[in-house]
């Protein structure tokens, strides 16, 4: 029998995945039908604004466009503006209603796969900590495991519940609104995308600075954690040799570890919501000066400015959300490299079979018994 090889395949959310991944594909089509019936109302709210002709700077007799009068006749509405008003009101309930359950249905069916693919998770973590030789406990630190099984894992739920299906949204959005954005006006769509570049390469280079912070973060609760944990457990020990201003002199100099650590983390958080949001709010600034200018010298009607203004938004937006995406898929990175750490190291079974195969190199490959003879036991020595 041949020793059984330690080397595991890294922990990625690829593999994570496996076995759920219909339900994911269900959430994204959930998504895109939802993304589908909003971009609906733009063009509502468009032809409705452009059928009011303003003249010298008053609003004239309101002239509704032919697909809204015919839907008010089909529908027996009477021929009023206040009619198709009405009609074109219902229209946007109705599409954002839908789009709603749409949404809803997303959301369920992601939390659904992610919860499915956590409870399996857990269960091989704390099934493999309980194989691990008992060296592995002497060495690690007891509230840090605690840490990886509960709020490592819970860092890589967040991330498959809510931002796999957002990456989705993101490039679905985009895909969809260009095209129909240079299909009502080609320089507005240019002007539009002008910061659209900037806001994705400042997020990736947010990305990379974040990693590290993140773990520092967590390792540092993950040692406050440890020091929280073996003192309550040995708290009769604890004050019996009356040792409680020590330990508190211990547990806060680890909290005050983890509070800067904490604090640099929302330091580079806050920094890039602010700066991300600057640039958005300027792109749809320039989108509305463009657009304006345009429709006083009479090249573009309001109603497509005000279109531009919404579908402008719904790919901003998203893209600046990225780098809430790229945050949390930091986090999960480094959670998952974190329980991969406890995963991949070789179980008792394993070192037992590596360390007998050594001691006998010539073993048959095929075993037809074991034999044990003056066996001893001691305790490891302290390497301090």
């Amino acid at each position: 029998m041949s020793s059984p090889t330690t080397d595991r395949a890294p922990l990625g959310l690829w593999a994570l995945t496996r076995g759920e991944r219909p339900k994911f594909a269900w959430a994204i089509l959930w998504m895109a039908l939802g993304i589908l019936l909003v971009f609906f109302v733009p063009q509502i709210t468009a032809r409705v604004i452009d059928g009011f002709p303003a003249t010298h700077g008053r609003v004239g007799p309101f002239e509704p466009p032919a697909e809204l009068a015919r839907i008010a006749e089909t529908l027996g509405l009477p021929p009023t503006p206040w009619g198709w008003l009405g009609l074109a009101a219902l229209a946007v309930v109705l599409l954002t209603g839908v789009a709603g359950l749409a949404q809803f249905a997303q959301g369920r069916t992601a939390a659904r796969a992610s919860e499915r693919i956590l409870a399996r998770l857990r269960k091989n973590v704390y099934g493999h900590l309980m194989d691990l030789p008992a060296s592995y406990f002497d060495q690690a630190d007891t509230g840090d495991l605690v840490q990886r099984c509960t709020s490592d894992v819970d860092t890589v739920r967040i991330f498959l519940s809510t931002q796999v299906v957002e990456i989705a949204r993101a490039v679905l959005l985009i895909a969809c609104a260009l095209p129909m954005l240079f299909a009502l006006d080609v320089r507005l769509a240019w002007v539009s995308m002008a910061l659209l570049p900037f806001i994705v390469i400042y997020s990736l280079l947010f990305f990379r600075s974040l990693k590290e912070v993140f773990r520092a973060s967590d390792e540092a609760e993950g040692r406050m954690t440890a020091v929280l944990q073996e003192n309550l457990t040995g708290i009769r020990v604890v004050r019996s040799f009356g040792r409680q201003s020590y330990e508190e002199a211990k547990f806060a100099e680890a909290n005050q570890e983890h509070r800067q650590r904490t604090l640099d983390l929302f330091h580079i958080l806050s920094l890039f919501w602010s700066i991300s949001d600057i640039l958005c709010m300027t792109q749809l600034g320039l989108v509305l000066f463009f657009g304006a200018a345009w429709c006083f010298d009479g090249s573009m009607t309001i109603g497509t400015m005000v279109a531009f203004q919404q579908y402008a938004a719904m790919i901003i937006w998203p893209v600046r959300q990225m780098g809430r995406t790229l945050v949390d898929a930091g986090k999960a990175k480094v959670a998952l490299k974190r329980l991969g750490e406890i995963l991949h190291h070789p179980l008792e079974s394993e070192v037992l079979v590596q360390r007998v195969a050594g001691l006998s190199p010539s073993m048959p490959s095929e075993w037809t018994g074991l034999e044990a003879e003056n066996l001893h036991f001691a305790f490891p020595r302290s390497s301090e």
